[in-house]
């Protein structure tokens, strides 16, 4: 029957009624569900604190005077200022000659003595320091040449070449073969060096970019073993 009064019929009534159920449903649903989704965030959240990286959580040490995001930056820094300071030999070797330009070798003492290209000056670049720096270079504007190992060819012995060339540790011919497409990696001297004298603030450094035959008549040695002949290809 219809209540004529309100105009509610019978159906309206039931369905309110289911809605109202089902409502109280959702509700007591949603009211014991929540602690749960509480309890996972707890859960979740102390297992993300265990995954921290270790250098993150408080040492229990004084951290080194390192920092990789130092040396990361400069490197950026650096690359686009090398790039147009790369030079071949001719031109290397007359900015040589000018008045109060430095060539540095910064190889070790031992290979430094033994051999090194004619009027250049020694720091080792494992002694590279503000103080030591200054005392070789004059000022911060001084034009710096430098070159290492891995621009000469002919001497293995005095100027080896520092490359890493890849091996798998496998003797399969598959290895043999990848070992052989991969590409070696260059690990000369001069990149550090450049990037190591640009933090310390000498921006007028040019590198030698090309590799010079030691037999070449262009360039002038000096040291114990300048004079000798160098040693037979492949020794």
């Amino acid at each position: 029957m219809m209540n004529q009064g309100n105009g509610i019929g019978s159906r309206e009534v039931f369905g309110w009624g289911v809605a109202l159920a089902l409502g109280i449903g959702i509700g007591a649903v949603v009211t014991t569900r929540a602690p749960q989704k509480e309890t996972s965030s707890a859960v979740i959240g102390a297992e993300t604190q265990e995954r921290k990286p270790e250098e993150q959580r408080k040492r229990s040490y004084v951290k080194a005077r390192v920092s990789f995001g130092d040396f990361k930056g400069l490197v950026a820094e650096v690359e686009a200022h090398r790039a147009s300071r790369l030079v071949d030999l001719d031109t290397f070797l007359k900015m040589s000659q000018e008045p109060g330009v430095i060539v540095l070798d910064s190889r070790s003492k031992f290979r430094y003595d033994r051999i090194h290209l004619k009027g250049a000056k020694h720091l080792a670049f494992t002694d590279f320091t503000q103080g030591t720096l200054a005392q070789v270079i004059p000022s911060l504007d001084t034009k710096i040449l430098i070159y290492c190992n891995n621009n000469f060819d002919g001497n293995q012995t005095d100027f080896s070449s520092k490359v890493a060339r890849p091996s798998t540790g496998l003797n399969s011919l598959a290895s043999a073969q990848l070992t052989d497409q991969a590409k070696p990696l260059m690990m000369a001297l001069n990149i550090p060096t450049y990037v190591n004298l640009y933090g310390y603030g000498y921006r007028n450094v040019y590198e030698l970019d090309e590799l010079v035959k030691v037999s070449d008549k262009r360039v002038s040695f000096e040291g114990t073993v300048s004079t000798l002949k160098p040693p037979p290809a492949g020794l």
